[in-house]
């Protein structure tokens, strides 16, 4: 459970959780190596499938910068 009581359900195969709230996609991941915790939010006329959606995530280049 996410700290606003929503269920984040992992995708089954991948690293990636999915959830919906107020008419709005989420998909959340960790890039250990990078130490980043990132979310693509999606929102539209049209739902998108969970295969586009991690179709989007896989095309981020996560990049991590440490701040002093």
């Amino acid at each position: 459970m996410t700290p606003n009581g929503i269920k984040k359900n992992k995708i089954k195969g991948t690293k990636y959780f999915y959830q919906e709230k107020n008419g709005k996609q989420y998909l959340d991941w960790e890039e250990e190596k990078e130490e980043l915790e990132l979310t693509v939010e999606y929102q539209g006329e049209n739902k998108l499938t969970k295969s586009e959606i991690v179709k989007i995530a896989n095309s981020i280049k996560a990049e991590g910068k440490l701040l002093n």
